[in-house]
């Protein structure tokens, strides 16, 4: 994976000693976790459609359901004292992810999940009030 994401970031013109320093920091927070999940997605279960519109919303439904049960565990963890961090990589390159873990061919790397004791306190984020995220409809009455 960090060939590639070298690769990648080259070919986007970015500064060498940038790439390298990312490279070095994904490889860290890999290597250094004591748990590693790779979270898959695979249509082996799903319904199959023959139009494309479904097909598609399928799909999505599948990634969907994927993504919210690493959440799910993230919560678990967290709920158990452990941090926990998504890394995206496995999605540019799923194919040296599969090759390299010997994943069955129909299994899509969708990220990766490092689980540990965190080494400090999380960074805290302000949020965002909730009028710059939501926002509210009423139906016209007929």
């Amino acid at each position: 994976m960090g060939r590639r994401l070298r690769q990648d970031r080259t070919k986007d013109g970015d500064d060498p000693v940038s790439i390298e320093a990312d490279v070095a920091r994904s490889r860290a927070r890999i290597a250094g976790a004591p748990v590693v999940l790779v979270v898959c997605v695979t249509m082996e279960e799903m319904d199959f459609y023959s139009d494309a519109g479904r097909a598609r919303a399928e799909f999505l439904m599948a990634v969907q359901s994927t993504a919210m049960a690493a959440q799910n565990l993230m919560l678990a963890a967290h709920s158990e004292g452990l941090g926990s961090c998504r890394m995206c990589g496995p999605l540019f390159c799923p194919e040296v992810v599969r090759a390299t873990l010997d994943l069955p061919q129909q299994w899509e790397p969708q990220a990766l999940v490092t689980i540990g004791f965190p080494a400090g306190p999380a960074k805290q984020r302000p949020r965002k009030p909730l009028n710059e995220v939501v926002r509210e409809y009423c139906a016209k009455q007929a």
